[in-house]
């Protein structure tokens, strides 16, 4: 298999090169938060691997990122190690800011994936915008509920609605247009009993016997587990419900 190419881009998406060789790389994706990745280059350069670059993976707009941490080793391993997040990241520097003279911002039964848009909208674009970025159109799925938050992380709200909905966000990058571009997305199901209606496709089926799955490892654990529980109700001291 071909290693994947690191294209490096500076924080206006000017391309600065690529890199194909490098001592490892990890890039780790999640659905409902940011991801992270972790590369090995033998020789430092300060300039390509400053903080705040972007990279694409490829050529694939999904697996792209900033970088954040540039460590160069040189008297014990002479190599440096880049790190950083995946795109949604951008969003963990925007808090959820509540509309001017009231307490909190408030949804009442509304579709979770209006939600997502909607702070997004108003944390990251109408106020303190993050430069380039574009929102998709929501599509109102997820179900609907009752929310409200105040001065919370932006990307921790998003992901605790996408944890309750079973959605996932990310950000993607287009360096032709310069622009990235959040958007809510939505699970195929691949259990081997989906019904291929709707959300359904082809199952993936991982086990030995078919080669896809070298080693495997299970492990049970009741550390922390507990059996009783006490419950407090209304009052204070020995007045107090239990």
């Amino acid at each position: 298999m071909d290693l994947a190419k690191i294209n490096v881009f500076d924080k206006e998406m000017n391309f600065l090169g690529k890199v194909d060789r490098y001592k490892s790389l990890i890039y780790v994706r999640k659905w409902q938060s940011y991801g992270n990745f972790e590369f090995h280059v033998p020789k430092p350069d300060p300039t390509l691997y400053a903080d705040g670059n972007l990279i694409i993976l490829d050529e694939d707009p999904e697996r792209c990122g900033v970088i954040r941490y540039n460590e160069d080793d040189e008297y014990y391993a002479k190599e440096a190690t880049i790190k950083g997040f995946s795109l949604l990241y951008l969003l963990s520097d925007r808090l959820t800011v509540p509309p001017a003279g009231e307490g909190y911002r408030v949804f009442n039964s509304t579709p979770v994936e209006d939600i997502i848009y909607a702070l997004v909208k108003e944390n990251a674009v109408d106020k303190r915008p993050i430069e380039r970025l574009r929102l998709g159109e929501s599509q109102h799925r997820g179900g609907s509920i009752t929310f409200q938050t105040r001065y919370k992380v932006l990307s921790d709200e998003i992901e605790s609605l996408c944890r309750q909905s079973g959605l996932g966000a990310r950000i993607t990058m287009n360096p032709d247009t310069q622009t990235f571009n959040f958007e809510v997305v939505e699970g195929i199901d691949r259990s081997y009993d989906n019904d291929l209606g709707d959300l359904g496709a082809e199952p993936y089926i991982f086990a030995k016997k078919f080669g896809n799955v070298r080693k495997r490892n299970y492990t049970h654990s009741s550390v922390g587990a507990k059996t009783t529980a006490y419950v407090a109700g209304q009052g204070e001291g020995e007045n107090r419900e239990i």
